[in-house]
């Protein structure tokens, strides 16, 4: 889940929201899961609803 980018109906990028959605993962399945992006990729096109920058985990 983006930490930043627009509004896409219901969805709205954000920290909280980001969190919640890594903990509603972890619930669901425990430790099988990989998260990829240890940090946001500022070198990447913004793309579509200016979010593809934003998927990192950990802020520094």
């Amino acid at each position: 889940w983006p930490t930043a980018g627009d509004t896409n109906g219901d969805a709205v990028a954000g920290t909280a929201e980001q969190a919640a959605a890594l903990s509603d993962i972890a619930d669901k399945v425990g430790d099988h899961v990989l998260y990829f992006n240890a940090h946001n990729d500022g070198w990447k096109d913004p793309g579509y609803l200016s979010c593809e920058q934003y998927w990192g985990i950990f802020s520094s």
